[in-house]
């Protein structure tokens, strides 16, 4: 029993540290990043120069 209260405060700990709150990148970077590159780059029918609709059809067939 001790010891599952011990292990769980220092968990409590490191959650509650600065190292766990501080991702590597913040959200911004990160939409920025993916806004930036268009999922369609990672599709060969992305590049298509057909509707949206007709794209993501290709995909499923």
């Amino acid at each position: 029993m001790n010891n599952q209260t011990k292990n769980g405060s220092e968990e409590l700990k490191y959650l509650s540290s600065d190292k766990s709150l501080k991702p590597q990148k913040s959200w911004e970077e990160i939409f920025t990043e993916l806004s930036s590159n268009p999922t369609n780059d990672f599709f060969s029918e992305g590049r298509e120069d057909s509707p949206p609709q007709e794209r993501h059809w290709k995909l499923f067939k």
